[in-house]
C-alpha cells in the first residue's frame, strides 16, 4: 500500500511539472487573493454577514418562541397534579402531537434559514466572480485564484498577491451602489 501511494505522489510530481512547464512556454500569467483577508475588508461581505447573522437569530427567536409554548402546556399539564388515567391518555396524545408539530417546525425553519443564507451568498459568489473576471481581464490575468491558509496554496511570490487590489474596486463600486454583477 505505501508502494501504491508513493507511485501516486511520483505520478503527480510529474503531471505538475508538466503543467508548470506548459505555463512557462504559454505564459500563462496568474494572480492569486487571499479569500479570508478578501472578506475581512470586502464591505459587501460584511453586509451580508450581518445580514446572516440577523436570519440566524430570527431563526432563533422563532424556535425560542415554539420551545416557551411548549413549556406553558406543559405547565399547564404540570399544575393539574397526579392525573386520572383517562387524562393521562389525553396528555399522552398532545405530548406526542405537540413533540411531532415541534420538531416539523424547527426543520421547516431550518430550512428557511439556509435557503435565506444560500441566496445571501449566492449574490456574494457572483459579486466576487464578476470582480475577478474584471480584475483579470483588465491587468492582463489569464488566471485569479483564490486561497486560503492550509489549502493548496503553501506559499506564492507576494507580487502575485492582488487582494488589496480587489478589495479596493469592489468597495470603491459597493460604495457608490454599483451592482454590475446582477
Amino acid at each position: 500500500m505505501n508502494l501504491q501511494k508513493l507511485f501516486i505522489l511520483i505520478s503527480l510530481t510529474f503531471q505538475l511539472s508538466a503543467v508548470g512547464q506548459n505555463n512557462q512556454n504559454t505564459g500563462i500569467k496568474m494572480c492569486f487573493f487571499n479569500l479570508d483577508s478578501l472578506n475581512m475588508q470586502c464591505l459587501m461581505f460584511t453586509e451580508i454577514d450581518q445580514e446572516i447573522q440577523k436570519v440566524s437569530k430570527e431563526a432563533e427567536k422563532k424556535i425560542q418562541t415554539k420551545q416557551k409554548e411548549i413549556d406553558e402546556w406543559s405547565e399547564k399539564w404540570g399544575a393539574l397534579g397526579n392525573l386520572l388515567s383517562s387524562e393521562q391518555v389525553i396528555y399522552e396524545q398532545e405530548a406526542v402531537a405537540i413533540q411531532n408539530a415541534a420538531m416539523e417546525f424547527e426543520i421547516k425553519v431550518q430550512e428557511e434559514l439556509l435557503m435565506k443564507q444560500e441566496v445571501l451568498m449566492n449574490i456574494y459568489a457572483r459579486f466576487l466572480a464578476y470582480y475577478t473576471k474584471q480584475y483579470a481581464k483588465n491587468n492582463g490575468f489569464d488566471a485569479v485564484i483564490a486561497y486560503q491558509f492550509g489549502q493548496n496554496i503553501w506559499y506564492y511570490n507576494a507580487k502575485f498577491d492582488c487582494t488589496n487590489e480587489l478589495v479596493k474596486i469592489m468597495n470603491e463600486d459597493y460604495k457608490k451602489g454599483l451592482r454590475p454583477y446582477e
